[in-house]
């Protein structure tokens, strides 16, 4: 569900930017008064309902067609809807930092399959060198793993897991910051 949810939350927000650029409708944007805050934190807000509406019905199809038992249903839906704002905050990230439609696809799937082999979906970081054990735990979807784990595998509640929601949900400021910073006016 953590890959499912990276996967289309970060490659549907990825060209975002480089897209509208490519459009031309990216210059008329800086035209009106809005910020380049503004403009970052309303196409977060446009994929963050698009990503709560994935969550769902990723959690209510695999309970009701595969009969998944995830309990607390809540705690999973929070962390979901976590992984949804940090994957789209990168994509958002990675949008406003390259210059083109194919760059952006490229980064974002350079990024996505990164994840995939370093947050321990894959390989355990019990098996892993010193330096790639490091960076295992300075990414924070290894914490969305981890946390997803322990609530379905372990059934821990909200008091052990908020501190993997945190670490999520502040990279995920972290990445929309950085958006605004390194958001261009022109390509």
């Amino acid at each position: 569900m953590v890959i499912l949810l990276i996967l289309i939350c970060l490659n549907a927000s990825v060209t975002s930017i480089t897209q509208e650029r490519a459009d031309g409708t990216f210059e008329r944007l800086f035209v009106t008064p809005y910020t380049k805050a503004q403009l970052i934190f309303g196409k977060m807000i446009s994929y963050v309902s698009i990503s709560l509406a994935l969550s769902l019905v990723t959690i209510y199809s695999l309970s009701i067609f595969f009969s998944v038992n995830l309990c607390p249903v809540w705690l999973v839906g929070l962390i979901a809807f976590a992984i949804g704002l940090a994957s789209i905050a990168l994509g958002l990230l990675v949008s406003a930092l390259t210059y083109s439609v194919g760059e952006s696809i490229q980064v974002g799937t350079l990024i996505f399959f990164a994840m995939l082999i370093l947050t321990g979906f894959l390989f355990q970081p019990e098996n892993m060198r010193p330096v790639i054990e490091w960076i295992y735990y300075s990414l924070p979807f290894t914490y969305a793993i981890l946390a997803m784990r322990e609530v379905n595998l372990l059934n821990f509640g909200f008091s052990k897991i908020y501190i993997d929601l945190i670490i999520i949900c502040g990279s995920a400021l972290i990445f929309l910051l950085a958006a605004v910073v390194v958001l261009r006016r022109k390509a």
